[in-house]
């Protein structure tokens, strides 16, 4: 998306985020949630959300839209919430907010299960983690939004831990991010609740991530906003990470105690 949209109201401060994240209207008439750079969590957090984001488009993930936008030191200063945490004026990223929505519940009554009408994602979202090393993956990033009288569709949010780290550096990008903790989770859970073959849909993701060409990834990673401060020697190591990362999922298995 374009930034092409400017800030026209402070709606509220989110009760929740370590980035302290920020309700705002803007000139299309929609509300976005803004992470601001310098936020406490680190400008990096909107590294790896715009980078995230647009891997998960690619690869037809159901991520919520974002646009990277503009916000000046004067709409900064007029809102004491945003001037008091000492935010910087510049680019900034905004995922649309999406209403009604509601979290993935702990546990599922397999007898009475939730009409997810695009379940067959979840298995996306495993291949998906694992090559970003998204340690984060949880019931809260994923949103369940009503479709009618016909189910729920979900949308995945808050992918600030990837890479790693949330404020991943060379150093910590040659390392491979231990994904055990997500399988006592989250992706237990999508396991349990994809029908048929459920691996078989991992396994097509999987095929999907490693089509992507590096090209297309040095594209996204070189379209990182300046003032967001990432160095070209950062940038170089997130697209190795990320090309390496591809490389694993070849070797993709299971956890013993996945199933």
């Amino acid at each position: 998306m374009s930034n092409n949209i400017e800030p026209v109201l402070l709606i509220q401060k989110m009760k929740k985020g370590h980035s302290k994240p920020h309700l705002i209207r803007f000139t299309d008439g929609n509300d976005y949630v803004v992470k601001f750079k310098n936020n406490p969590t680190g400008t990096r957090t909107l590294v790896n959300e715009y980078v995230a984001g647009k891997l998960a488009v690619l690869v037809n993930l159901p991520v919520t839209p974002f646009r990277i936008v503009y916000i000046s030191q004067n709409f900064i200063e007029a809102n004491p919430s945003l001037f008091q945490s000492g935010f910087r004026s510049g680019n900034q990223f905004a995922s649309l907010f999406i209403t009604d929505t509601t979290y993935l519940p702990q546990k599922m009554d397999p007898d009475h299960p939730i009409p997810i009408m695009n379940k067959d994602q979840l298995a996306g979202i495993i291949a998906f983690d694992y090559w970003l090393g998204n340690v984060d993956r949880n019931r809260k990033n994923l949103l369940l939004k009503p479709i009618q009288d016909t189910g729920f569709q979900f949308f995945i949010i808050d992918h600030g831990h990837c890479f790693t780290h949330s404020n991943w550096t060379v150093e910590t990008l040659k390392t491979i991010p231990n994904m055990s903790n997500s399988w006592r989770k989250a992706h237990k859970h999508y396991i349990s609740m994809l029908e048929g073959d459920g691996l078989a849909g991992v396994a097509e993701h999987i095929t999907k991530i490693i089509a992507i060409h590096r090209n297309t990834i040095e594209e996204i990673v070189n379209s990182i906003p300046a003032d967001w401060e990432v160095s070209d020697l950062e940038r170089e190591a997130l697209i190795e990470f990320l090309i390496e990362s591809q490389q694993r999922l070849h070797h993709f298995r299971i956890p013993v105690d996945g199933l």
